[in-house]
């Protein structure tokens, strides 16, 4: 990774960064406390901003320790934080990817702009494979991963939804790409 400067990207319409610990009440405000924005995502709603602001915490943590991580999604235009996406690193040369929008962000292609700039940034790092899961009900992520090339490798996982269902367990979508 030595050469790269992991800690922006900038594209035409969003500026993806490291976050930073001030980002806490904005995160808040836009995307964590907001029940239908996290309705399916793995995590559960925060109640309060300290919730978030721990959540960054450990995002630090593992930029220092993996020197790349969880970015937060800033909108060119409007200079606020608009989503987050990023890399966890897996094993063997592999990464996990996902995002999460906020409501005023939905419907205008910037979940695949951010997505498409973590397909590049784990090729420039030599990842191999990059695997994303989506709640099966989320078909509208299902539509942003197949229009950037994702496979459906597998539906036999099975993630917890805190936010759904009463919180229960059930079967996701698997996907990947294959980077080289």
């Amino acid at each position: 990774m030595s050469g790269l400067n992991l800690q922006e990207i900038r594209t035409e319409r969003l500026l993806l960064r490291r976050p930073r610990l001030d980002d806490a009440q904005e995160l808040f405000e836009a995307i964590t406390s907001d029940a239908l924005v996290v309705r399916l995502v793995g995590w559960p709603r925060h109640t309060d901003s300290e919730a978030t602001l721990q959540v960054l915490v450990r995002s630090d943590d593992y930029w220092r320790e993996h020197g790349v991580g969880p970015f937060v999604v800033v909108g060119s235009d409007s200079h606020s934080i608009i989503g987050t996406t990023g890399l966890s690193l897996t094993a063997n040369n592999c990464a996990s990817t996902g995002y999460v929008l906020a409501r005023a962000a939905w419907g205008r292609g910037l979940a695949s702009e951010a997505l498409t700039e973590m397909v590049r940034l784990a090729t420039r790092l030599d990842i191999t494979e990059l695997t994303a899961f989506v709640h099966p009900q989320n078909l509208k992520s299902i539509r942003v991963l197949d229009k950037l090339k994702f496979e459906l490798r597998s539906t036999e996982r099975t993630e917890h939804f805190p936010n759904v269902d009463g919180g229960v367990a059930c079967s996701v979508l698997d996907y990947v790409r294959v980077l080289r």
